[in-house]
C-alpha cells in the first residue's frame, strides 16, 4: 500500500544542453549568464512566495527539482537553492523526499556527493536508452558508457534511491534492444524504473521527421509486446508497479508524484512551473527569458490563474487517481468532494466493468490489468 503524501514542493530548471528530438517542455539553451539570471530570479520568488500566508502555514514533505536538466546547475547554487526551502517553508517530516533530475554525463562523483550533503536523497537518472543507435535518435546528448558510469556513481555516493528513466516504441526498436536496455538497468539495482511509451509531440522535430517518413514508430503490436516484457523482467527483480509507468521496491515510490496523482496541493517555482491547492492552480509565466526579468513574482508569485468548480476538479482527480495501480479510494473521495463515484458515474462504470476494464473491490476503483493497456482510453471515460 502506497503511503498517502503531504504536498510537495517542485523546482523547474529550465536548462538543456541541447534540447530533444521528442521534448515539447519549457526550456532554453544553457549560458552561464543565462544561468546567473535564473539563480536570482528563482530565488527571488521563493523569497516572496514564502510571505504569502497560503503557502506559509502549509507542511511540505518534499521537494523535487525538474526540468529541463537541473543537473546543469552549479551544485552550490542547487544546494543553496534546496536550503534556502527547507528554511522558508514548512518541512517537518523527519525524512523529506528531496528529488533530483540528472541526465547522464552532467554529473560526477563529486557533484554527486556535494548534492548528497546537501539534502538531496534521491536522484532520477534519464537515461532513456541502453543502445547507442535509439539514444542518436532521441537526440540524446550522453552515451551508454556515461550512463552506466553515472548508475555507478550514484550508489558510491550513498544514493541508494535512485530512479531510472526508460523510453520503449522508439523508432527503430525492437523487442530485443527493449529487453537487453531493461536487462542492462536493472543489473545496476535501482529502486525505482520510470518506464515511458515515446510520445510524438505535435511541433517537435521528432514529429517532423515522421511526418515525413524519415522515422518510423513501432506498430501497436510491437508496442504491447514490449509492455509485456516489462512485468517479465521487473517483478522477478522485485519491483512492483504502482502506476500506469512507474515500478518500485517497496517502500521507494516517489512520494512526490503520489502527490500530483492523488491531486494533492503543490508549489511550484520557476519559468511554467504550476502551484494547485483545493482546486485553484496558479501558473507562472512560461517564457524563461521574461520570468529572469523578475516576472515570475507578478501578481503573488504567477502569471496566470484557474479554478476549477467543484465537479471539475471532482472529475480531474479519479481521473487522475485511476493512473496508480491502487486506483480511488472511495468512501475518502467522497468525503473529500461531498459526490459519489458510483452515484456520478453510473452511466460509466457498468459497461467498463462489463467488458473487464476497471475493477470494485475493497472499497477502491481500480484499472484491472485489460484496462492498464488502454489506460488513457478507460480514464477519458471519467473526464
Amino acid at each position: 500500500m502506497v503511503s498517502v503524501p503531504g504536498p510537495g514542493i517542485y523546482v523547474h530548471v529550465p536548462f538543456c544542453r541541447q534540447k530533444c528530438r521528442y521534448c515539447s517542455f519549457v526550456s532554453r539553451g544553457y549560458t552561464s549568464s543565462a544561468v546567473r539570471d535564473y539563480f536570482q530570479a528563482v530565488t527571488a520568488q521563493i523569497r516572496h512566495m514564502r510571505t504569502c500566508r497560503s503557502w506559509k502555514n502549509m507542511e511540505f514533505s518534499t521537494v523535487f527539482f525538474g526540468g529541463g536538466t537541473p543537473s546543469l546547475l552549479a551544485p552550490d547554487m542547487l544546494c543553496e537553492l534546496v536550503q534556502l526551502i527547507l528554511r522558508s517553508f514548512r518541512v517537518p517530516c523527519r525524512q523529506p523526499e528531496i528529488s533530483i533530475e540528472i541526465n547522464p554525463a552532467t554529473v560526477n562523483v563529486q557533484s554527486l556527493k556535494q548534492l548528497r550533503g546537501c539534502g538531496f536523497n534521491r536522484l532520477s537518472i534519464g537515461v532513456q536508452s541502453m543502445q547507442a543507435v535509439e539514444l542518436a535518435v532521441l537526440g540524446r546528448v550522453h552515451g551508454v558508457q556515461e550512463a552506466i558510469q553515472t548508475m555507478q556513481a550514484a550508489r558510491a555516493t550513498g544514493f541508494e534511491n535512485y530512479s531510472v528513466d526508460l523510453m520503449y516504441g522508439i523508432p527503430g526498436q525492437d523487442l530485443s534492444s527493449w529487453t537487453e536496455s531493461l536487462q542492462q538497468v536493472l543489473a545496476h539495482h535501482p529502486r525505482h524504473l520510470s518506464l515511458y511509451e515515446l510520445t510524438v509531440e505535435e511541433g517537435t522535430p521528432m514529429a517532423e521527421l515522421v511526418e515525413r517518413g524519415q522515422l518510423v514508430i513501432p506498430d501497436e503490436e510491437l508496442v504491447l509486446s514490449m509492455m509485456e516484457q516489462i512485468e517479465k523482467y521487473l517483478i522477478p527483480a522485485g519491483l512492483q508497479r504502482y502506476e500506469i509507468s512507474n515500478y518500485a521496491f517497496p517502500g521507494y515510490e516517489c512520494r512526490h508524484n503520489c502527490n500530483y496523482w492523488r491531486n494533492g496541493s503543490y508549489l511550484g517555482f520557476g519559468p511554467s512551473a504550476v502551484s494547485a491547492h483545493q482546486g485553484t492552480r496558479w501558473i507562472t509565466i512560461s517564457d524563461p527569458a521574461a520570468f529572469n526579468r523578475g516576472l515570475g513574482i507578478a501578481q503573488d508569485g504567477t502569471w496566470e490563474e484557474e479554478h476549477l468548480e467543484q465537479e471539475a476538479y471532482f472529475r480531474e482527480t479519479v481521473m487522475i487517481g485511476l493512473r496508480m495501480v491502487q486506483g480511488i479510494e472511495l468512501e475518502s473521495l467522497g468525503k473529500r468532494f461531498g459526490l459519489s463515484v458510483l452515484d456520478y458515474y453510473k452511466e460509466v462504470i457498468p459497461g467498463l466493468l462489463k467488458h473487464g476494464l476497471i475493477k470494485i473491490e475493497e472499497g477502491r476503483l481500480f484499472l484491472s490489468r485489460k484496462g492498464m493497456q488502454v489506460a488513457n482510453m478507460v480514464m477519458a471515460e471519467f473526464v
